[in-house]
């Protein structure tokens, strides 16, 4: 009796995986580094372009022993990138120091190919992000993450992103006081859309107040931030239960020289009974 496997029923087990619909497989491959969604070209034929179609992209220099082989690799996957596939999503780790030209390089290319979601961790000292980005029109979700704290990565003036209904800002330096005799910054005022803003451990210099002017804003998270702060948005709920929970963000607004608070908020705050003057605001 013969006991060894028929070759064509084992291929047929190995390879039921490329059996799995493409928007599948494309899924599974989005959850790896770019670095290994490439290496399964090696897999097979039907292998071969799989990757070039990828609409969400991860890129780590981590993932890499020197930085000359991350700067390799990605301009292959810039340079092999199906051009008629839109991209959703960039997630970018990087750090050493990395060509300026390629990290614009790779923006420029998401940015062209409708990006939605963008989300950018760094470490570099005095690295700025590309412009590109901060004038995408289709940019929904925005994360930047800068470890060095002492450079600022963005740029001073508003941000045209009609389409962004979330940005997450960690350890941003908003000014670095280049700007002379400016008196005030606004840098959302062009974020028509905003709806969600999360900012932690965020400064600035020189500028004496930073203005959040946001007409559809929904949520907005202050973590550790160091700024004086002028905040309009009108449509920003308040439930009863909010109460507490407003104090909390009142006590981040300790440098704050102006804040507009609707009568119905503080008619609420003032029904908690004693929670302005807990916090210290009188």
């Amino acid at each position: 009796m013969n006991c060894v496997p028929d070759e064509a029923v084992v291929m047929t087990a190995i390879d039921r995986i490329s059996n799995l619909p493409l928007d599948l497989i494309h899924h599974i491959l989005s959850l790896m580094d770019m670095k290994y969604a490439v290496q399964t070209c090696v897999l097979s034929s039907e292998w071969k372009h799989i990757w070039t179609s990828l609409r969400h992209i991860k890129f780590s220099t981590s993932e890499f022993e020197q930085l000359g082989q991350f700067i390799r690799f990605a301009r292959h996957v810039i340079a092999h990138s199906n051009d008629q596939t839109d991209v959703s999503s960039l997630e970018l780790a990087f750090g050493g120091t990395l060509s300026q030209i390629l990290v614009k390089d790779l923006l420029n290319y998401v940015v062209s190919h409708n990006v939605h979601d963008i989300t950018i961790n760094t470490h570099e000292r005095d690295r700025k992000i590309p412009i590109c980005i901060f004038e995408s029109q289709s940019l929904k979700h925005l994360t930047l993450i800068n470890l060095d704290e002492n450079s600022c990565i963005v740029p001073q003036y508003p941000w045209d992103l009609p389409n962004l209904t979330t940005l997450n800002l960690s350890q941003i330096v908003l000014t670095d006081g280049r700007i002379d005799n400016q008196e005030s910054i606004d840098l959302f005022s062009k974020c028509a859309n905003l709806q969600n803003l999360y900012l932690e451990e965020c400064y600035m210099a020189a500028v004496k107040v930073f203005n959040v002017t946001t007409p559809r804003l929904e949520n907005l998270i202050l973590d550790k931030v160091d700024l004086h702060m002028r905040v309009c948005a009108p449509h920003l709920p308040f439930k009863k239960e909010d109460a507490h929970q407003l104090i909390e963000l009142f006590k981040n607004f300790k440098c704050a020289e102006f804040l507009n608070v609707y009568s119905n908020v503080i008619e609420e705050i003032e029904n908690r009974g004693g929670l302005m003057s807990s916090a210290g605001i009188c």
